[in-house]
């Protein structure tokens, strides 16, 4: 019987780079376990390395890289592998992973929304998302972007919270530029920096592409700050609405062109946010990924299961306007 890693490299080969497919090969040849990441199951299928001169030595390098790093790979069967992303069309085959593993099982919630984002949006969030966070148990989820997405991983720090960030290129060539700043903060607050992509790959359009999905999979909810009608916000919102999670969206001005595609998706039926206590009511009527089930029996429902009796939920009275916390 193939190995689960084996199987997962091999699965990888349609879209990765040499240097994973050399690390196929290595991993084949029986590789000293103290030169990888990871725990190296028992390899039992031997193949010949790549029929490059080189192929040995570069494999060698981005394994050392990865060690020297603290980089950790995960894959389907591994034990620290999101059970989230089985529902995936396309479940990651590889998860690059600096920093916490634990951090991706819990109560998280996916953050996205405008990099040129209103003065409100950033006021609201200062305010009201940061009492969220202080309040609920929670890690948040996001994509690394300036704008929302930065934000929501700031606050998330400063309220003592683990956050994720989901890269659009490889760990060894962070996007945004000044990302490496960011990872030190994530990586010392318990949380993690993560890519499915080999270390050194650039970021590409695609690729935010498909890190959105991964955004969207993870968290119990998304939550949908400011989005335009053209733009990755949305692409996210659609994928989570293929995954059967709720949507929860900050309602803004149908004058500001950042906010008539979170305005399209209330119309759709999201869950409008108007302060710290209905995000908590979102958060705590949003079922567990146990409790979910199939997701293709609940695709199609933006703002479920919620509804306007879940204003009473006994938050609301604790958070009056002159009890939150913004410092």
């Amino acid at each position: 019987m193939i190995d689960p890693l084996i199987s997962a490299l091999s699965s990888h080969l349609g879209y990765c780079r040499d240097g994973w497919l050399i690390l196929k090969k290595l991993l084949n040849a029986g590789v000293p376990k103290h030169k990888v990441p990871f725990e190296l199951p028992s390899c039992t299928l031997k193949v010949e390395l790549l029929d490059k001169p080189h192929a040995w030595d570069a494999a060698q390098v981005t394994l050392d890289w990865c060690f020297k790093n603290k980089i950790t790979i995960l894959y389907p069967g591994h034990e620290k592998y999101p059970e989230e992303f089985a529902a995936l069309p396309q479940p990651p085959q590889f998860l690059s992973v600096l920093g916490s593993l634990d951090c991706l099982r819990g109560v998280g919630l996916s953050v996205v929304g405008a990099r040129d984002h209103s003065q409100n949006a950033l006021k609201w969030m200062e305010e009201h998302f940061l009492t969220a966070l202080r309040y609920q148990n929670l890690f948040t989820v996001s994509g690394g972007a300036r704008g929302v997405d930065q934000i929501a991983h700031r606050l998330s720090l400063r309220a003592g919270r683990p956050t994720i960030a989901f890269l659009p290129s490889g760990l060894g060539n962070m996007y945004p530029a000044d990302f490496p700043h960011w990872s030190e903060s994530i990586v010392s607050g318990g949380g993690a920096v993560v890519s499915e992509y080999p270390p050194m790959t650039m970021m590409t359009k695609n690729n935010f592409h498909r890190r959105n999905r991964m955004i969207a999979a993870l968290g119990r909810g998304l939550f949908v700050v400011e989005a335009g009608r053209k733009s990755g916000s949305l692409i996210t919102a659609k994928f989570a609405l293929e995954l059967g999670k709720p949507i929860c969206v900050l309602p803004a001005s149908a004058l500001d062109p950042r906010a008539l595609g979170t305005l399209d998706l209330l119309f759709d039926g999201a869950t409008p946010i108007r302060d710290a206590a209905d995000l908590l009511t979102f958060l705590a009527l949003t079922p567990s990924s146990s409790q979910r089930g199939d997701s293709s029996d609940q695709e199609g429902h933006i703002g479920e299961p919620h509804s306007n009796d879940g204003r009473q939920q006994p938050w609301r009275a604790k958070f009056s306007t002159d009890t939150y916390i913004t410092q």
